[in-house]
């Protein structure tokens, strides 16, 4: 993909100045920028997600009583009897 970018001159400098002590390229520090940005989008989203089945999960309706204890001669006392 070929972008371009419209700057002001003054600014073009700083930037070519900025890339040069720095060893890299306009282009690479462009694309970390948008990486972080992409991830980090992600990430809220999830921890979003997360929180909302956090919330769902709160908001239901507990069952009073002693839980159901699965005995497996309960299965078959019906063919037996």
């Amino acid at each position: 993909m070929s972008i371009t970018i419209d700057m002001p001159p003054v600014m073009e400098r700083e930037v070519r100045d900025y890339v040069a002590v720095r060893g890299t390229t306009i282009e690479r520090i462009v694309f970390s920028y948008l990486e972080n940005e992409i991830v980090q989008r992600r990430k809220n989203e999830a921890q979003c997600r997360v929180r909302r089945f956090r919330d769902l999960v709160a908001r239901q309706t507990r069952l009073e009583g002693e839980p159901y204890v699965f005995r497996r001669q309960d299965a078959y006392e019906e063919e037996l009897g």
